[in-house]
């Protein structure tokens, strides 16, 4: 994933943003309210991800921890199950209860530690720290100088299909999939038979034919009725003589094309049978993923 220059936000709007491999729980809406005094009222919000890692972004403040146990318990988990804590930085109403996940890896700003070994890594640099290929810390200076924030890779489609909630929404998701790939399955289809159509017929080029020069395809039947290959028989290349080379441009270009077409054929036979598999089976049986 690549960093983004410029970042805005916008209101969430729901609670939970399924997706896969990962899905996005707000467990609590942060906020800030300013008072009469001049003084404000302000907590940070508090974020989970669940998928291949379990992963806390922000803990919120000493007093949300009852709130924080109470939420994770809710969706089968317990803090033992947290492989990482990512807190944005070092305000109370983010680090408050850091305590609870000795266990896990911990971000806090741009220092990373496991236990009591601090890792080596280039937030402090401007560089994103990679969790995993779907999930990055990415240093985005704020308010207290050494500020992150978490960018989680969830294709917008799905969460739009199946950002309602339970086993039937992953189901719908699933079954999603299959529809896509069969649209790719038969595109791939239809490229393969134009490639192969390609490579058969070969280029249409300038050649003579009783002793006229016209434009056509000369390794077809109808102008030499010969059953011979121009594929193996380069001989017959020299029929083609405008323009320049027309004849390797061809079998280069559709025999791409007939590669590609066929693994994507595959590709998109193997992703049809895994949201077959999915739709069948279902998606939600594992820890960390009930609502």
């Amino acid at each position: 994933m690549s960093v983004p220059l410029s970042v805005r936000t916008e209101p969430l709007g729901r609670s939970v943003i399924r997706g896969d491999p990962y899905t996005v729980w707000v467990l609590k809406e942060g906020y800030c309210v300013s008072e009469a005094d001049g003084s404000c009222r302000a907590d940070g919000s508090i974020t989970l991800l669940t998928g291949p890692l379990v992963i806390v972004v922000d803990t919120g403040g000493p007093w949300d921890r009852q709130l924080l146990l109470d939420r994770l318990a809710e969706r089968g988990l317990q803090t033992g199950d947290v492989s990482h804590v990512i807190c944005t930085h070092g305000h109370s109403d983010h680090v408050g209860n850091l305590n609870l996940f000795p266990g896990a890896t911990l971000a806090v700003g741009c220092d990373v530690s496991q236990g009591d070994h601090y890792l080596s890594h280039g937030l402090g640099e401007g560089q994103p720290l990679a969790l995993d290929p779907h999930v990055e810390v990415v240093p985005t200076p704020g308010h207290a100088g050494r500020d992150t924030s978490v960018l989680v890779l969830i294709p917008a489609i799905h969460i739009h299909a199946t950002g309602r909630a339970g086993c039937c929404a992953n189901r719908c998701g699933m079954f999603l999939s299959i529809a896509f790939a069969a649209v790719g399955f038969a595109g791939a289809l239809y490229s393969l038979a134009v490639a192969l159509l390609g490579l058969v017929n070969g280029p249409t080029c300038l050649f003579s034919y009783e002793g006229k020069p016209i434009w056509g395809a000369p390794f077809s039947e109808k102008y030499y009725g010969s059953n011979e290959s121009y594929l193996v028989d380069r001989d017959l290349w020299k029929r083609c003589e405008e323009p320049k080379h027309v004849v390797e441009f061809n079998m280069v270009l559709f025999s791409i094309l007939t590669v590609a077409s066929a693994i994507e054929l595959l590709l998109c036979g193997f992703q049809a049978v895994n949201g077959l598999f999915g739709c069948l089976c279902g998606t939600c049986g594992g820890k960390g993923q009930r609502a």
